[in-house]
C-alpha cells in the first residue's frame, strides 16, 4: 500500500481523536457561550474527520479484501466452433488489452488511466502472459466478476458489462484465449 496514503489516513485519524477530545472538553465547560458553540463545532469537525478516515480504509478493504466466491471448477473443451466464437468476442477486449487496438490481446503499451489514478497497464491475455497459471474457472470469474486469481479486485475491469454473459460465450472466450500463441 502507498506510504503516503497510510501517513495521511493516520494524520486524519489523529486529528479525529484530537477533535473528539476537544468536543468533550467543550461539553464540560461551565459557560454556555463556550459549551454549545464549541461542542457543536468540534463535534461536527470530528464526525467529518471520522468519515474522511473511514472512506479510504473501506476502499482499501474492497480492493485488497478477501474474495467471497470461489472460482468454478471448469474444464473447457476448446472446440473449433468455440475458438471462432471466442475470437469474435475477444474483439471487445482489444480496446484495453491490446497494444494495437485489435487482436492479439498482448497487453497495452500505454497507461490506460492517463496518469489520473496512477499507472495501470492492462495485462497480456495470451497464454504467454499471466493467464498461463490460471484455471478456466478463474478466467471466467475475472471476466464476469472482476476478481483476480489471488482474490483481489481487478480495478478497472468492466465486469458489470460482462456479468450477464452466457456460459457458452464465456467458455468460448476462454477457449480462444487458450488457443493463442
Amino acid at each position: 500500500m502507498n506510504f503516503m496514503l497510510v501517513l495521511s489516513v493516520a494524520a486524519v485519524a489523529l486529528l479525529t481523536l484530537l477533535l473528539a477530545w476537544l468536543t468533550r472538553r467543550a461539553w464540560r465547560a461551565r459557560r454556555a457561550l463556550i459549551k454549545w458553540p464549541g461542542a457543536i463545532l468540534a463535534g461536527l469537525l470530528s464526525v467529518i474527520c471520522l468519515v474522511v478516515t473511514l472512506l479510504p480504509l473501506m476502499g482499501v478493504y474492497r480492493i485488497y479484501g478477501p474474495s467471497v466466491a470461489a472460482a468454478a471448477d471448469l474444464q473447457i473443451a476448446g472446440t473449433p466452433d468455440q475458438r471462432e466464437r471466442g475470437q469474435r468476442l475477444a474483439t471487445l477486449c482489444a480496446g484495453c488489452h491490446s497494444s494495437t487496438g485489435s487482436l492479439p490481446l498482448d497487453g497495452a503499451a500505454s497507461d490506460m488511466t492517463e496518469g489520473g489514478l496512477g499507472v495501470l497497464y492492462p495485462s497480456n491475455l495470451t497464454p504467454g502472459g499471466p493467464l498461463r497459471g490460471w484455471t478456466d474457472g478463474e478466467i471466467v470469474r475475472a471476466i464476469r466478476e472482476g476478481i483476480h486469481q489471488s482474490g483481489r479486485s481487478l480495478l478497472l475491469m468492466p465486469s458489470s458489462q460482462y456479468r450477464a454473459m452466457s456460459d457458452d460465450d464465456a467458455q468460448a472466450l476462454v477457449a480462444y484465449l487458450r488457443s493463442r500463441p
